[in-house]
């Protein structure tokens, strides 16, 4: 998943860089990311030059995600090298959760935002919910496992005291 994206960062910015020098391109990459809210409506050189702007965009909140994966990663690692409940735990899972609903809302926010000002693609309000739901689950489910990690590690250092 950080490889993923970690590439496709790479490829919005490559793609953006494209874009604000050939108009053309740019209107291909809008083409292929957007659909008009009408049938018969066809993007124009106008549109896509705003193209560059969403692709960069996009592509610092895919590096955003990616730092925030990054971090998951070495919790879980952590934790299957048999280290429960340090220290840091709890505060990484809450990091790592909170980043991810961040960059669900971002993501949406953005989505929306050049879909429906820039790109006249009104339905992006409705299409995209499902994946914002799916980014916001699973960073809740990570800020559940924030909670369980403070409860252990005060289990823990309750359980060091007595002892």
């Amino acid at each position: 998943m950080i490889v993923v994206a970690a590439c496709m960062a790479g490829y919005n910015f490559i793609c953006a860089g494209v874009s604000v020098y050939d108009t053309e391109t740019g209107l291909v990459f809008l083409n292929q990311s957007f659909s008009p809210i009408g049938s018969g409506y066809k993007y124009s050189v106008y549109e896509a030059q705003f193209m560059p702007y969403y692709l960069a965009t996009y592509g610092l909140l895919l590096i955003y995600l990616t730092r925030v994966l990054i971090t998951l990663r070495k919790c879980f690692a952590r934790l299957k090298k048999g280290d429960i409940f340090y220290e840091e735990q709890a505060r990484e899972f809450r990091r790592a959760g909170g980043g991810i609903i961040i960059f669900a809302k971002c993501r949406y926010l953005l989505m929306c935002a050049f879909g429906a000002i820039c790109f006249k693609a009104l339905q992006l309000f409705v299409t995209e919910i499902p994946v914002f739901l799916l980014f916001y689950f699973v960073g809740k489910l990570v800020l559940v496992l924030y909670h369980m990690a403070e409860k252990g590690a005060f289990l823990r250092e309750e359980n060091e005291l007595t002892i």
